[in-house]
């Protein structure tokens, strides 16, 4: 393994599908170890013949985890909407109306402009609604900053993030967070962020609508996140459950050319090669960085519906 190789980019060298990345990871399992999104620089890897192997059966099993009985299909939540929005999905979207675009870049990253009729609520705002030390939202300032934002958690909200590293994503799935337990539930995050907007050659505009003011009163679900006391009730064995790195998930091991099904077909197996039993153990995600936690979170609960998956907003102050 060179630095910046990753096993769906060696899956797509030799067998043209990124998603055929487990059979890598299958026939090297003693040298990668047990988690398939960190290799040490220098790993030697046996890559299988894919002579007479069917190149898309490493995909199928990803992609439709019908034995797993905690996973629903990936990255759909509700019909047609998926938590995982591409280009093309959102310019869909845009020309049926109703959608509410989320933009939660700050104003340094915002110079290259914004899609057109999204809104900009930087995620600084959003940050501020989180109790010191880590705790859930709070009520009243979480309804704050979607109320003067003009957001209607009963309709289709989309969170746009720059997609400059994964830390930005994960800022995304903070705020993703945030607006489920504040009610919303057709949510998404543009995986490929106002970048890959850009990159697609889509409009830009060079300041943000706005939307009317609203007076809102919610009251926010503490069904997804976890407290230091429950952390450390699990951590010791005091109560069931298990603890998810949120270095798990690491995006930055699956390139930057994986799309949206593709990424959400290699997390699933990922999570599923962990040693948690996801049906039965509530499951709680940390990390010293809480956008990996956020990040974890998002694809454990969201893309592969798991339901009984908490976040610890662990180091708040980052």
């Amino acid at each position: 393994m060179a630095r910046g190789d990753s096993l769906s980019a060696l899956a797509r060298r030799y067998y043209g599908n990124v998603r055929d990345y487990g059979r890598i990871y299958d026939a090297n399992r003693a040298a990668i170890g047990p988690n398939p999104a960190i290799i040490e620089v220098g790993t030697v890897l046996v890559i299988p013949c894919p002579d007479g192997v069917e190149p898309s059966a490493g995909a199928t099993a990803a992609a439709d985890p019908a034995s797993e009985t905690p996973y629903t299909t990936p990255f759909k939540v509700d019909g047609e909407w998926f938590a995982l929005m591409g280009v093309n999905d959102l310019v869909a979207l845009r020309e049926t109306g109703g959608v509410q675009i989320v933009d939660i870049r700050p104003a340094a990253e915002a110079s290259v402009g914004y899609i057109p009729g999204s809104i900009s609520v930087p995620f600084n705002r959003w940050l501020g609604t989180l109790s010191k030390p880590a705790g859930p939202p709070a009520d009243r300032l979480l309804s704050n900053v979607i109320g003067r934002a003009g957001i209607d958690i009963a309709g289709p909200i989309v969170i746009v993030h720059s997609a400059f590293s994964d830390d930005s994503f994960g800022r995304a799935a903070l705020v993703y967070w945030l607006l489920k337990s504040a009610g919303a539930s057709r949510i998404a995050i543009l995986d490929a962020g106002h970048r890959g907007w850009r990159e697609a050659g889509q409009p830009a505009v060079p300041s943000p609508s706005q939307l009317r003011a609203r007076q809102v009163v919610l009251d926010i679900k503490e069904d997804w996140v976890a407290e230091q006391e429950d952390v450390a009730r699990v951590t010791s064995g005091e109560a069931p459950g298990a603890i998810l790195e949120g270095k798990g998930v690491d995006l930055s091991a699956l390139g930057t050319d994986v799309s949206g099904p593709e990424r959400a077909a290699i997390v699933l197996e990922m999570l599923k090669g962990m040693p948690i039993d996801w049906e039965h153990e509530t499951v709680i995600t940390v990390s010293s960085n809480v956008f990996e936690g956020a990040t974890a979170w998002f694809f454990a609960s969201e893309v592969a519906g798991i339901r009984n998956v908490r976040l610890y907003p662990s180091d708040l102050a980052k």
